[in-house]
């Protein structure tokens, strides 16, 4: 086993324009001996600090290249089971183990699907669950859809418009109503760093997209929703 913890500034907070990537934390008091884990973690137990990038970015990395090894050999010795606790991984690819619900390991990759479970909360896997964390947002992280307007929104909302889309033209046809409804017009806002921008619709489609997208390799460049619309 190896394990990932991260340090320093990363790109996602130089993306971030609108509200800073996870900005709600600023005012947070860190635990006293934090430091001193991720030592003990380095020395002890086979920890890489990473920077620029979220350890959650270094995880998905080897999940996804470690699944495209394994499809190919289908060889035990490729099979790399990433244990974690946090729902953006359920958009990745790769043998997943979450080790709070302590569910079988489950291997997935492709589009996905959406549903409810008994407490009515959204779950899902694949390429639409990083579409609903685009078209709903992520609360520790610090983005959602209705970041820049007044307008009431949700994941229930996220929900109803991309729980029947099958491909993943339907799925971006989703995006874009949902964000053309929060942002008809276009519209001059004040960004968290206190400059002065104009916004809409696919500007805000286009930063969270990115804020939501785990990574697949490390230098892998900020996604053009714009050319991936028109393709």
């Amino acid at each position: 086993y190896y394990w990932y913890s991260g340090k320093g500034k990363v790109f996602r907070e130089d993306i971030s324009t609108i509200l800073k990537y996870k900005g709600n934390r600023d005012g947070m008091i860190r635990p006293l001996h934090l430091d001193n884990l991720k030592e003990y973690l380095v020395k002890h137990h086979n920890c890489d600090i990473v920077t620029r990038i979220e350890a959650d970015d270094a995880c998905t990395i080897d999940s996804y290249n470690a699944y495209q090894a394994w499809k190919k050999s289908k060889s035990d010795k490729d099979k790399l089971v990433l244990a974690f606790v946090d729902k953006d991984y359920y958009g990745i690819a790769g043998h997943l183990f979450n080790t709070n619900t302590q569910e079988p390991i489950c291997s997935y990759e492709g589009f996905g699907w959406l549903g409810l479970n008994d407490k009515g909360d959204v779950k899902g896997r694949g390429r639409l669950w990083l579409m609903h964390q685009v078209l709903s947002g992520d609360a520790s992280d610090n983005y959602s859809a209705n970041s820049a307007c007044d307008m009431r929104w949700g994941e229930k909302n996220s929900y109803n418009l991309l729980k029947n889309c099958t491909t993943d033209k339907q799925a971006f046809e989703a995006l874009i109503e949902g964000y053309k409804t929060l942002y008809p017009t276009k519209k001059t806002i004040t960004g968290w760093r206190r400059d002065e921008f104009e916004i809409d619709w696919l500007y805000v489609l286009q930063e969270n997209f990115n804020l939501a997208k785990m990574l697949r390799s490390e230098d892998e460049p900020i996604t053009d929703v714009k050319s991936v619309i028109t393709k």
